[in-house]
């Protein structure tokens, strides 16, 4: 999950922020893919690193509580060859 969240880490580092406390929702809006797989990893991925801080109280709100990015685009399995359903 963390892997997911490293290019929003790095983009937020590139625009020189050095903390997750300032980070609002509109910067992770900004951040976001805009659709699809990509957002919904990174998504998750920032919240399992925002959620503990949260919960310790390290930072005061979750900028990702209110930001729903849909589901996975599905990906359907190939159809087995040579096989009948029972």
């Amino acid at each position: 999950m963390v892997t997911n969240a490293l290019p929003a880490l790095r983009a937020r580092a590139a625009q020189g922020k050095d903390s997750l406390r300032s980070i609002t929702c509109d910067d992770v809006l900004a951040i976001l893919p805009d659709s699809g797989t990509p957002r919904v990893d990174m998504l998750q991925g920032l919240r399992h690193i925002l959620w503990p801080l949260k919960n310790r109280r390290i930072i005061f709100t979750d900028p990702t509580a209110q930001i729903f990015c849909g589901m996975p685009t599905p990906h359907h399995p190939p159809a087995l060859r040579g096989r009948r359903p029972p």
